[in-house]
């Protein structure tokens, strides 16, 4: 399926859809191919947590110790 930007940008969610249903979005502008929509065989899920949460300061070392289990974590004031 080939759609203008302009219809991209106006009914994203709608072409999110289709994409995620199997079908190729490819989006044209002045009539050209420039990009592709596809959906993924197996949706990455994310997901926001307050888990680790540390009093005061910690150290570089603190910080990487709390990296080891294979998720991310973002340390803000630190």
């Amino acid at each position: 399926m080939r759609i203008p930007t302009s219809k991209v940008q106006n009914n994203f969610g709608k072409y999110l859809k289709f994409a995620k249903d199997g079908l190729d979005i490819i989006v044209t502008k002045n009539g050209h191919d420039i990009a592709k929509l596809t959906g993924i065989d197996r949706p990455y899920i994310i997901a926001e947590t307050m888990g680790a949460k540390a009093e005061g300061q910690v150290t570089y070392e603190e910080f990487r110790k709390m990296d080891q289990d294979d998720k991310r974590y973002e340390l803000i004031d630190g």
